[in-house]
């Protein structure tokens, strides 16, 4: 049996930990895809946590709410309305981004519409929105960057 926990997950989890003293968190969803075959069987694990903290301690790290790996971390002023539902949807499409990518990421916002173009309107009321605005991998795309991946037979 083999176990991959790379360098980007354990960065991810720093994230996860550090702003969990700061508020509350949950699991927002999890992926577990199983792919086998005569010599292998294997298991990616993505989880993606939603970590609720204080709107000023959000706001002095630059930004409404961010992503980094699989981890969400908004202001819970916004939790269960319809900004946070909708800042939940533009940054999960941020966490598929990291998915499909890894550190790629970084520098394909210098090519690619990682965020929504500056200057339209945003409509709160429909969280969809960011999906028509901002670049997602096609459901073909192969996973660049798993949170854990187990190898065995």
């Amino acid at each position: 049996m083999k176990i991959e926990f790379p360098l980007l997950s354990i960065a991810s989890l720093v994230v996860l930990i550090f702003f969990s003293f700061f508020g509350e968190t949950e699991i927002y969803s999890i992926d577990i895809d199983f792919k086998y075959s005569s010599r292998e069987i294997e298991i990616a694990v993505n989880p993606v946590f939603a970590v609720w903290i204080p709107k000023y301690i959000v706001n002095k790290c630059g930004g409404n709410a961010f992503a980094y790996g699989n981890v969400m971390v908004l202001p819970i002023e916004y939790r269960g309305d319809m900004y946070g539902e909708y800042l939940l949807a533009h940054e999960s499409n941020h966490v598929e981004q990291f998915y499909a990518i890894g550190w790629l990421l970084y520098p394909a916002q210098f090519f690619i519409n990682i965020e929504p173009p500056s200057g339209i309107t945003m409509n709160w009321h429909d969280p969809a929105e960011c999906d028509r605005n901002m670049w997602l991998p096609p459901p073909s795309f192969v996973n660049r960057w798993d949170f854990i991946t187990i190898y065995g037979l």
